[in-house]
């Protein structure tokens, strides 16, 4: 059972209540009239007794209008607040000193009067201050880590990012890419849209716990920047419908770059830089099947460099290794697009040439032998020439016998070692596959 409203004791407990809570309160009417205030809303307003005890509306509001960064917006929220049903209303002010206050605004039914609102006033500068040390740490580690909050409102077409590194990142002012999800959209990789567009809308649909992808988008100088994007729908209509996606986008150029990297040291012979036997035989082995299948010519060259032990023998390893790059620049300059070419082992290399006939092949063969013969190679500021041999196998659409890649090499080397033992220097072609 409450107490009487008129018991002396009680009302001494409410007004010590009122005056000793941490926060500043005022109730004042609609219209403006100050009906109570504490201590602690005296005291962060700075309010001269004699004020307070006019109680003058419009005195009261320019006082606390003085002090705030923005007094007009101010003054416009009191007007508004003056009107509002909303039964609690939050915001912050914030002063021209540079602190913040936290404001409550509940209406307040009053028996025999009009009704009240209660405004609560805290100092929140300490935790205001707080969270944008907190913010620009994040911000800092984000940046660090190439990261980026978004938050995507559907309905709108409208996309946030949480910190400002998104367009710098891409080195975007927001003016030149306004926050919409179409103006990003058209600044994905072609390649990277489609699969873009099906995990969106799978997510979207419900069909996967998460968005994610890795696409490209073009930075304002040109090249691609690669992103790993991950989303989640946080708000749906009670229909399903997808409202609002937030989620994460992080820079992997650099992780690309690495993959890349190892894949083409996986790939690629260290010392002269083409296909290495692996990456030729795998390459070879599908261009041979594709032929096959559309009933193509296709010819394989096996190419080896003369008398090399004695060039190493005189002139070293660094002398072999840079006759070897020097051989493998000049045969890539005369090979065709969509040749294939590797090198096999020490001083062996090979050539797999797709739509070639035989002759044909002997044609190109020829054509090599005799660009080594005249462009030697610089070993130690000095001009030396070498020499090569080569062998051609080939298959064609009527040949009887099925052929792989390596019963190609091996007819080709056959012919390979014909040629050296009829003096080097030459070109011979295999009669047969092995």
């Amino acid at each position: 059972m409450p107490p009487p409203p008129d018991d002396p004791l009680v009302a001494a407990v409410i007004r010590a209540s009122f005056d000793n809570t941490p926060d500043g309160v005022v109730v004042v009417t609609r219209g403006g009239r100050l009906l109570a205030c504490n201590r602690a809303f005296e005291q962060l307003w700075n309010f001269p007794p004699a004020m307070l005890a006019r109680g003058d509306a419009l005195e009261l509001r320019h006082h606390t209008a003085r002090q705030v960064a923005d007094p007009d917006a101010y003054l416009a929220s009191l007007a508004r607040l003056a009107q509002t049903d909303t039964a609690l209303f939050f915001d912050e002010v914030p002063l021209a000193d540079g602190r913040v206050f936290e404001r409550h605004v509940a209406p307040t039914p009053v028996p025999g009067a009009e009704t009240a609102l209660v405004v609560r006033w805290r100092d929140v500068t300490a935790r205001h201050r707080a969270q944008q040390e907190l913010a620009a740490l994040m911000d800092l580690a984000m940046m660090d880590a190439d990261l980026v909050f978004w938050d995507a409102d559907l309905r709108a077409g409208f996309m946030r990012s949480v910190n400002s590194h998104w367009h710098a990142m891409l080195g975007y002012s927001r003016d030149e890419v306004p926050d919409t999800l179409d103006a990003w959209d058209a600044l994905v990789h072609p390649e990277d849209a489609a699969g873009r567009i099906l995990a969106w809308e799978a997510h979207l649909l419900g069909n996967t716990s998460i968005f994610e992808c890795e696409l490209r988008i073009r930075h304002k100088r040109g090249h691609w920047v690669w992103m790993q994007v991950r989303g989640r729908v946080v708000d749906r209509a009670p229909d399903g419908e997808p409202l609002r996606v937030a989620g994460l986008r992080q820079n992997i150029t650099r992780r690309k770059e690495t993959e890349a990297r190892l894949e083409a040291l996986a790939h690629t012979d260290a010392l002269t830089g083409v296909n290495n036997r692996r990456r030729f035989t795998d390459l070879a082995a599908d261009e041979l099947a594709r032929a096959q299948r559309h009933g193509q010519p296709v010819a394989l060259l096996m190419i080896d460099l003369d008398h090399f032990k004695s060039v190493n023998d005189r002139l070293g390893h660094a002398g072999g290794d840079a006759v070897l790059r020097s051989f493998a620049a000049t045969a890539e300059g005369v090979m065709r697009q969509g040749d294939i070419f590797g090198r096999v082992g020490g001083e062996e290399f090979a050539a797999l040439l797709p739509q070639t006939t035989p002759d044909g092949a002997e044609v190109l063969a020829e054509r090599l032998r005799q660009r080594i013969a005249r462009q030697p190679a610089t070993v130690a500021g000095a001009p030396l020439h070498f020499s090569v041999s080569i062998g051609v196998s080939a298959w064609l659409p009527g040949d009887a016998d099925a052929a792989d890649i390596d019963r190609l090499m091996v007819a080709a080397d056959r012919a390979l070692y014909a040629a050296k033992a009829q003096g080097r220097d030459r070109v011979l072609r295999s009669d047969r596959l092995a």
